[in-house]
């Protein structure tokens, strides 16, 4: 089930209100029950009154975006089965990526508005069997025995609007020396969950989650594991990455699987009965 409700939600709402974007918490909620009603759903018809296409000055300050972005994206985290007496286990990506055919379907405007999603765009039935399919047969079969939840480490996504130096978001912040500001946001997001495990998709969301270099990710989970703040942390290849990569991870963590989302389940659950 995408999205129940859980302890923590309002509490998760007020946190989007305050430090992603400033839409009132009631429309917020109003989005994510348009997530939820739709997800089995291929073409499942939005209300007017839910506005997943907002004016990129409701953006909060706290994510430091430039003046004039482009492609501007935001990223709600979506939660999958409840946390009642099972582990609890985040799922860490990067950005919310976004392209110019998204805003031309959606008829949104690529330097004024802001379009929300999810990550890897899991609350579309369409994307979970098309593009992202890796994605969702990882979550899916992870979900069906621990609450999982998936957000990531920048929630604001943009290119810098500049044809002599059109940066990415991650590589901006970095610039303008603000990822210390997202690292507080993300440890205030990681004590509302009081998550079990915590696992990393690619070296960027581990290397800003821990404030280290990434280790070499296609070895051995286990000689990689480390804890931030007491909670285990899996750093993993990104779903996202290069087939050989991903191939080698699973070799490397004795997964025969010709499925690379089964395969990460299989790594994920090992690791879960260790804890």
């Amino acid at each position: 089930m995408i999205c129940p409700k859980i302890e923590s939600q309002e509490s998760l709402f007020s946190f989007l209100h305050e430090n992603v974007i400033s839409l009132p918490q009631n429309d917020i909620s109003k989005i994510y029950s348009f997530w939820k009603n739709g997800f089995d759903e291929l073409n499942f018809e939005r209300p007017k009154d839910v506005k997943i296409i907002a004016d990129k000055n409701l953006i909060s300050s706290c994510q430091n975006i430039p003046e004039n972005p482009w492609l501007l994206g935001i990223d709600f985290p979506i939660w999958f089965n409840t946390p009642e007496e099972k582990p609890k286990i985040i799922i860490l990506g990067i950005d919310p990526l976004r392209n110019e055919s998204t805003f031309k379907h959606l008829e949104a405007h690529s330097e004024k508005n802001v379009i929300i999603g999810t990550p890897y765009a899991l609350n579309s039935a369409r994307m979970r069997n098309g593009r992202q399919k890796d994605y969702w047969t990882l979550i899916n079969k992870l979900s069906k025995e621990n609450f999982v939840y998936l957000t990531d480490v920048y929630k604001t996504f943009f290119y810098t609007n500049s044809q002599s130096k059109r940066q990415r978001s991650y590589d901006y912040y970095k610039e303008k020396n603000s990822l210390a500001e997202h690292k507080k946001l993300l440890e205030k997001e990681i004590k509302l969950i009081e998550p079990d495990l915590i696992v990393t998709f690619g070296g960027i969301s581990y290397a800003k989650l821990m404030d280290i270099k990434p280790p070499k990710l296609t070895i051995n989970v286990e000689l990689n594991v480390a804890k931030f703040e007491n909670i285990p942390v899996l750093p993993m290849v990104h779903l996202s990455g290069w087939e050989k990569s991903k191939r080698n991870f699973l070799k490397n963590n004795d997964v025969d699987d010709e499925n690379i989302g089964t395969g990460y389940y299989h790594i994920i659950n090992n690791f879960l009965k260790t804890l």
